[in-house]
């Protein structure tokens, strides 16, 4: 694709998947509502890329009207204002040729920032999203017991129920840093075959959390035991959420670490696959499988297993 027809192609691109996402292809189109945005700021100048913003909503809007998709119109053009301000952020960022962590770190800010804001304004205007999902949550395990005629005891529903509202922080958190490697590996797919240029992130296999991560992780460890029983208090909610976030962190170094062994023992790319494949079903199959993988980041992080292999070799 020639990057001359970007700000046309790109339009089109962005209308599609913006209808899209409210179609049965929306759970994949909906990963990539910032990657045309993004890619026009970039390849365009600001008061040009206004101009395409509004084209791209109006004629949006437009066409669902015309497929008779009432309720589509206004709902993509909420969904493309979201994407707009972190989507400007990350491209402005590229076209100074920042560093790619540093346009993922912007990025995801700004869209947690947004998605915080949002939740406060609900709030204000008397929608308690806490409460809506709670009822929504409700309602899904009332279906779930009929699907399975099976009868799951009310203290554990609303055991189940209370920690999934209490984990709403590490959900927004996920979302943004989702949205934003997605949005970034695309748009690099997109320039690197357009002869563009895009900062690229370091090899994972060299990627190292600092090890003052280890004793956070201790630390949260050892205080959700003090705190398991009371899981009212503050403390309890911000174990709830920072656990997980710290679990994720040490699985994507047990990852890079994984990528640095395979690297190091010149390791072929079936075998590496295969690897990642039976991971991947035993994340699926072995619930304890995350905690596992993260102990193994831990170590990775703590102890000088690199150094060791380097020199093994």
């Amino acid at each position: 694709m020639s990057v001359n027809r970007i700000p046309l192609v790109w339009s089109l691109i962005h209308i599609a998947v913006l209808l899209l996402t409210f179609t049965p292809l929306g759970l994949f189109s909906i990963s990539f509502l910032m990657v045309p945005a993004v890619v026009q700021f970039v390849k365009t100048k600001p008061p040009v890329f206004a101009g395409l913003m509004a084209i791209n909503v109006g004629l949006t809007y437009a066409a669902a009207m015309l497929l008779g998709w009432n309720g589509v119109g206004p709902a993509s053009l909420m969904l493309a204002l979201f994407f707009l301000i972190p989507s400007i952020v990350m491209g402005a960022l590229y076209k100074r040729q920042s560093p790619a962590h540093t346009v993922l770190l912007s990025g995801g800010m700004v869209l947690l920032a947004q998605l915080l804001l949002l939740f406060l304004i609900l709030y204000f205007l008397g929608i308690n999203i806490t409460t809506a999902m709670r009822n929504f949550m409700q309602d899904s395990m009332k279906i779930a017991e009929e699907m399975m005629q099976m009868q799951v005891p009310q203290e554990a529903v609303d055991m189940t129920i209370q920690l999934m509202t209490q984990a709403i922080p590490v959900f927004l958190i996920v979302f943004s840093v989702y949205y934003v490697v997605v949005t970034h590996a695309a748009t690099r797919f997109v320039f690197r075959r357009s002869a563009g240029t895009i900062p690229a992130l370091r090899p994972i296999s060299t990627w190292k959390l600092p090890k003052s991560f280890v004793w956070y992780y201790l630390i949260a460890l050892v205080l959700s035991f003090l705190f398991m029983n009371d899981t009212e208090s503050i403390v309890a909610v911000l174990l709830l959420n920072l656990i997980p976030l710290l679990m994720l962190a040490f699985a994507v170094q047990a990852v890079s670490f994984l990528l640095f062994v395979a690297k190091v023992k010149r390791w072929s790319r079936g075998l590496l696959i295969g690897l990642f494949v039976i991971f991947g079903l035993m994340f699926l199959f072995i619930p304890p499988m995350l905690q596992i993988v993260a102990l193994v980041g831990v170590f990775d992080v703590a102890f000088p297993l690199r150094d060791r292999l380097r020199n093994s070799n």
